[in-house]
């Protein structure tokens, strides 16, 4: 399982036996929310889901799991070992250096499309004092 909206779809398929509803009652989430999850539209959950999920002792879900992917999805009530610390934190350095370079693509972006707004707005004003010139002459 490699997103979150497949690790929520198997916590509802193992853990309430496929019955969304009942994770939704269980949890205290809308049941509209958790299909926007697993459903067609696979949007994130929100932190107040995400809170909600992790923090329900009775599921007791390892964090690293349901965010990362990494581990088991039940806690096994022992401390993370360094082996899978090291792994997230792998994980992490991935994700902060792609959001650093999407970051980048989109400061390059904006700025091609800052100079497109200005090309225009000279071409623009050039053709708006042509046009006073125009009027002037034939007055």
């Amino acid at each position: 399982m490699t997103t979150i909206q497949e690790r929520t779809q198997y916590l509802i398929d193992t853990f309430y036996s496929k019955n969304l509803s009942k994770m939704a009652r269980e949890l205290d989430i809308k049941q509209s929310t958790l299909k926007d999850i697993v459903g067609v539209r696979k949007n994130n959950p929100s932190l107040e889901t995400i809170i909600k999920i992790l923090y329900n002792t009775d599921l007791n879900i390892n964090r690293d799991w349901y965010l990362l992917g990494i581990g088991e999805a039940k806690n096994d009530n022992h401390n993370t070992g360094d082996s899978d610390r090291n792994s997230i934190n792998q994980n992490l350095i991935r994700e902060m250096e792609f959001a650093e370079k999407l970051i980048a693509q989109m400061e390059r972006t904006i700025k091609d499309q800052d100079a497109k707004i200005a090309t225009l707005e000279s071409k623009k004003r050039n053709v708006t004092d042509a046009e006073v010139a125009e009027s002037t002459l034939s007055a």
